[in-house]
């Protein structure tokens, strides 16, 4: 069930159910193991937050900083074997446009990946500002450090689908 105080997410975090729901059916369409979704709704008419029911999946939380867990080396192997044979499924699943993957979904990408960076710091400058989390000169030095790489970022020109949240608490 999605959160209550919704004005509290970022902008990438605001369809993220919508979002789930298309990463699994790559996923599930390239042979990578996920999650079967049974279920989503994001209308927020069947409840006021947005809804999703995947199949329960018995599992164990790979957590190599746990002393209550262990494993032998073998098995810690053979483990980021198969992470790695996974990781590289999902970065082998091409894209339209660059940007988040709702946002691609719903016709909303970048033709450059320097144009979805920039879109994307401005947006989390914009959602800090209020708060202070970055002065003026931060904020331009950041936007410098874009612009100064334009050419190498975009330098790739073939989208590809990325997870970046595969920490051992998250397998």
């Amino acid at each position: 069930v999605g959160p209550i105080n919704r004005h509290l997410l970022l902008h990438f975090e605001r369809d993220m159910m919508a979002a789930e729901a298309v990463v699994y059916h790559l996923l599930a369409e390239h042979g990578v193991p996920c999650s079967e979704l049974l279920a989503v709704d994001t209308s927020k008419t069947l409840i006021d937050r947005d809804l999703m029911i995947v199949r329960y999946q018995p599992s164990v939380t790979y957590r190599l900083n746990r002393a209550d867990y262990s494993y032998a080396p073998d098995d810690t192997a053979r483990l980021y074997r198969e992470l790695g044979e996974n990781i590289a499924k999902i970065h082998a699943i091409r894209g339209e446009a660059f940007g988040h993957v709702y946002d691609v979904a719903q016709g909303r990408g970048h033709t450059h990946w320097s144009e979805f960076l920039k879109a994307e710091l401005d947006q989390i400058l914009a959602c800090g500002e209020p708060h202070g989390i970055f002065d003026v000169q931060e904020s331009a030095a950041m936007r410098g450090i874009l612009e100064r790489h334009t050419a190498i970022l975009d330098a790739i020109q073939e989208p590809h689908l990325i997870h970046a949240d595969l920490g051992p608490n998250n397998l």
